[in-house]
């Protein structure tokens, strides 16, 4: 164990097959444990490839870094993962409340309220248009009854051929006829 400016350091050494590990334990002095194991491999001559020779040494190779470990830890049914209440970032600030936002706001339910006042007097207005359509109706109905009762009574008619008159007394039946219609169309009006 060394004591270096607030930093204490342990080294776990052990022998595992033909390799030292060294497994290193940083602590600081606010607690912040760091961790790193590093290999040690006795190498004997070797020759470089180059047409040379390599003497005898130490290979070592870092197998866990100090750095933070980033993967995922495996997945377990027991145990949940992750924040217990909601995530709100640290820079979020909740939206301001602003008075552009509420009158737009207030617009849009006056808006509403009269779409649906303007929507119960159409729907009111319909009431009475399908009304007056039953009335209008009923009239038709009435109208067209009378008309075939008017059309069945002159199809049933009886008109008895008259001798052919004189020119004389076409003249006088000719005047009375018009007399006639005219006392009629006086009483139309």
């Amino acid at each position: 164990m060394e004591k270096k400016k607030g930093v204490t350091v342990v080294h776990h050494r052990s022998i595992r097959g033909n390799k030292a590990v060294d497994h290193i334990e940083t602590i600081t002095a606010k607690g912040v444990l760091t961790q790193a194991t590093i290999e040690v491999y006795d190498v004997g001559r070797l020759p470089n490839g180059h047409g040379g020779m390599t003497e005898a040494h130490r290979y070592y190779r870092m197998t866990q870094t100090p750095t933070f470990d980033l993967r995922l830890p495996r997945k377990s049914g027991t145990t949940g993962t992750g924040p217990r209440t909601v995530y709100t970032a640290p820079n979020y600030s909740p939206p301001p409340n602003d008075q552009r936002v509420n009158d737009a706001v207030a617009e849009a339910q006056k808006a509403k309220e009269k779409l649906q006042s303007a929507e119960k007097e159409v729907q009111a207005r319909l009431a009475q248009d399908n009304a007056l359509r039953a009335e209008l109706q009923t009239q038709v109905n009435q109208n067209q009854a009378l008309t075939d009762q008017l059309n069945a009574a002159f199809a049933t008619s009886h008109v008895t051929p008259r001798p052919t008159p004189t020119p004389s007394a076409a003249a006088k039946e000719a005047a009375s006829d018009v007399d006639q219609l005219t006392i009629w169309a006086n009483q139309q009006q």
